[in-house]
């Protein structure tokens, strides 16, 4: 590794080996000693990009919760309809963790909360923006009568989230034969059925 690598680059490298080592091993094994081996560094070194661990976790958290908002704006203002709008972003979502495990323990981590409490507004920032973009979503939805259910946009939206965190719960723990691919098809028909989908008769599935 080019010990001469810029200071973005650095810090990028830093943020990854944050998240591998969180997905692997939890936040209470996360220490700088750790993250300088992971990047190939001294820890003298990994303070020349960051100032304290503090300030590794919140660029982590950042970097995370921006690559979710990101994704999910850009799907809210594109012209697909509404459902395949969620569709889009749930595949997005469970794609993304699948491949980053580190992320959702990094963004909803009561041990991140407590050990770190400065964090938590940041991250109830980013959690605000991605809910708010699906919540939009949802909103476009009922005012094109495509969602009719009982439930509000906004509750609506963070019933789409949860649904996604009890699906990452059972695939950390290793439930047998359980992909997060897989399980995009469930979550998107429970959702559907949640916001009062109406299925016309040219779309009379909720196939992905």
């Amino acid at each position: 590794m080019n010990s001469k690598e810029s200071t973005a680059v650095r810090q990028q490298q830093i943020i990854a080996a944050v998240l591998k080592i969180i997905a692997s091993q939890g936040l209470t094994h996360l220490t700088t000693a750790a993250i300088a081996r992971e990047v190939g560094l001294t820890e003298g070194a990994i303070f020349k990009h960051f100032a304290t661990k503090e300030e590794i976790l919140q660029a982590a958290v950042h970097s995370v919760g921006s690559n979710l908002s990101d994704t999910a704006a850009g799907v809210a203002r594109s012209n697909l309809p509404p459902e395949k709008k969620l569709r889009s972003i749930l595949n997005s979502h469970l794609a993304l963790l699948e491949t980053n495990p580190g992320m959702p323990r990094i963004i909803f981590s009561d041990e991140l909360y407590t050990g770190y409490p400065g964090l938590k507004e940041n991250i109830k920032k980013l959690v605000n923006n991605y809910t708010s973009w699906i919540e939009t979503i949802f909103n476009e939805g009922m005012d094109k009568g495509i969602f009719r259910g009982e439930f509000d946009p906004k509750s609506l939206a963070y019933i789409f989230i949860g649904l996604i965190q009890g699906t990452i719960v059972r695939w950390r723990l290793n439930e047998e034969g359980l992909t997060l691919k897989e399980q995009v098809n469930n979550i998107y028909r429970a959702i559907m059925l949640l916001a009062g989908y109406q299925r016309n008769s040219t779309n009379n599935n909720l196939k992905l």
